[in-house]
Parts: structure tokens; C-alpha cells; sequence
């Protein structure tokens, strides 16, 4: 049983370490691309992105333009 959950315990870290570079290739290759961006009140925002914050909170953009 201990064994069972073992494998199970390192099958979900695996599976978080494939989500995890996924994710992080995903921010690596969106820099300089477009970004639409829908913002409260139904405004809608066009910019490039330059880059994440480490923390992925926001995102650093340029050349915004309002839709």
C-alpha cells in the first residue's frame, strides 16, 4: 500500500514538472507577440508583450492601444 502511494505521489510530481516547463515555455515565447487584453467594463486592449514578472502576477507590456 505505502508502495501504491509512493508511486502515485511521483507520478503528480511528474506530472506538475511537465505542466511546470510547459508553462515556462509558454512565457519564454510570448515575449514580443500581440496580446489582446478584455479589461473591465468591456474595454478591450491591444499590446505587445515584453515580459512576465518572475512571480507571473502581471505581465509587462508596450505599445497598448485601446480597441
Amino acid at each position: 500500500m505505502a508502495q501504491s502511494t509512493q508511486e502515485a505521489e511521483g507520478e503528480q510530481q511528474r506530472r506538475q514538472a511537465v505542466l511546470r516547463e510547459r508553462y515556462l515555455s509558454f512565457l519564454q515565447k510570448s515575449a514580443d507577440k500581440p496580446a489582446t487584453i478584455e479589461m473591465c467594463e468591456r474595454t478591450t486592449v491591444t499590446a505587445t508583450i515584453k515580459a512576465f514578472q518572475p512571480s507571473s502576477e502581471h505581465v509587462i507590456v508596450g505599445t497598448v492601444a485601446v480597441a
